[in-house]
């Protein structure tokens, strides 16, 4: 007989974690050392660059989840306020009970299992608002796309059996923005087919490669599609176009932009602990494309009532 599963062995701890994450949430703590409201899922999710349902698996204190990556939750709840210092470490050392680790030792970043890109780097925000209908029958889809380098992310490492802090600027240089459903497609003249857009190249299969604009590492940064605010899709034919439809940004493996924070350059040691720490369990597609952000939402209420 094998191992029970990791969430099983180690459920104390885990609901620990989440006992903690839970009332920094329902507290409003924040970084900036204010006052403020209740952490909702959402809009916590939206600070870290994490989905609301992830923030919400990992405050669930009945059957929790553990984060693959706590550093964003830390820097969004405490930063570097001295207050904060031991509740910090507090929440540090929960989140390694909650995965095992009973030293002081930093992980290594080839054992974290990361279920999304934006548990590792925050470098994009994808948001869909509501769609509307228009007179043909098609759907306006509004959206917001916003892209950024991670500056000075600190992972802990492990080199020749000592704990190393190597602190990264994270980014990308050749992501790919994709539309997906099965009920609805984006109309001809779209950005995802024949539509021209300076910041955009090579439509293909409903996606488009992101060439712009960019920072002086070549990484995409800023609202490439600030003038495109929303894809027009018109149903496929199918016969139910109540289906869902997502947006994505994708990213070859080659398409991601690592270079120390001081400008180095990485060390072999040091790359090949990023290249495993990329190659978690973060979700891809047929062509080993990562995901980076998803953003789905149901056209249901969207639709004019009858």
């Amino acid at each position: 007989m094998g191992r029970p599963p990791t969430k099983t062995r180690f459920l104390t701890e885990r609901i620990a974690l989440a006992k903690l994450i839970d009332a920094a949430l329902t507290k409003g703590q924040r970084a900036t050392g204010e006052k403020g409201q209740p952490w909702t899922n959402m809009g916590f999710a939206e600070k870290i660059g994490a989905s609301a349902s992830s923030v919400a698996e990992w405050r669930d204190t009945a059957n929790p989840a553990r984060p693959g990556n706590i550093v964003p939750l830390l820097n969004a709840f405490f930063g570097t306020i001295p207050a904060y210092a031991d509740d910090k470490a507090a929440m540090l050392k929960a989140w390694k009970r909650a995965g095992g680790i009973d030293s002081d030792d930093p992980p290594d970043p080839r054992a974290i299992q990361a279920e999304q890109f934006s548990e590792v780097a925050q470098v994009v925000s994808l948001l869909i608002n509501q769609p509307t209908p228009d007179n043909q029958g098609n759907l306006k889809v509004p959206y917001t796309l916003h892209l950024r380098c991670h500056e000075s992310l600190a992972i802990p490492i492990v080199v020749n059996k000592r704990p190393v802090t190597v602190t990264l600027d994270i980014g990308l240089t050749a992501p790919l923005f994709a539309v997906e459903s099965k009920h609805w497609n984006p109309v001809q003249d779209s950005i995802f087919r024949k539509r021209k857009h300076p910041n955009l190249a090579n439509p293909f299969n409903d996606s488009v490669r992101l060439i712009g604009p960019t920072d002086n590492h070549s990484r995409i940064v800023g609202e490439p599609l600030e003038d495109e605010t929303h894809v027009l899709m018109e149903p496929s034919g199918a016969a139910q176009d109540d289906g869902p439809i997502t947006l994505l940004v994708k990213s070859p493996r080659d398409g991601i932009s690592v270079t120390l924070a001081d400008g180095a350059e990485l060390s072999a040691t040091q790359r090949d602990v990023i290249d495993a720490l990329f190659a978690s369990a973060i979700p891809r597609d047929a062509a080993n494309r990562l995901e980076v952000a998803r953003a789905t939402i149901s056209p249901k209420a969207g639709k004019p009532s009858q």
